[in-house]
């Protein structure tokens, strides 16, 4: 971590990534290789998320808080699951290396976390009896 990186400003670049390939109900079936830009400042940001705490990395790229949900979000699924720390620190470190794939890419993960919220009724005590 703190690992400072010096990136040229090379504008576009043309790389050949591997995409999963899903079939019509979202299962992924294969791989086919796709021609991509890779934009300098994505892999600044890539690397941004990779090392540097989520808060500062929020602060120079705030496109970022969507990936950092996106990891807590697979993170408590994973918990909810019943995977113990090892386990979940396993998914989470994959988790992180695909997201900081995507970033790379100039596929930004956008996650919105969506807030529980509790909905009261005032009671009455009144009853309502008819039929």
């Amino acid at each position: 971590m703190g690992d400072k990186i010096q990136v040229a400003n090379e504008g576009n670049q043309p790389v050949t990534i591997t995409v999963p390939v899903r079939d019509d109900s979202g299962k992924v079936v294969g791989q086919e290789t796709k021609e991509a830009k890779r934009n300098t400042w994505n892999v600044q940001m890539a690397e941004s998320f990779a090392k540097e705490p989520p808060t500062e990395a929020v602060k120079k790229y705030p496109e970022l808080a969507g990936a950092y949900a996106t990891v807590a979000a697979i993170d408590k699924k994973a918990e909810a699951d019943g995977l113990d720390e090892r386990q979940r620190a396993v998914v989470n470190a994959k988790v992180r290396e695909l997201v900081t794939n995507s970033i790379e890419r100039g596929d930004i993960p956008n996650t919105k976390l969506r807030e529980d919220r509790e909905v009261t009724r005032p009671r009455s005590n009144e009853r309502d009896y008819s039929r």
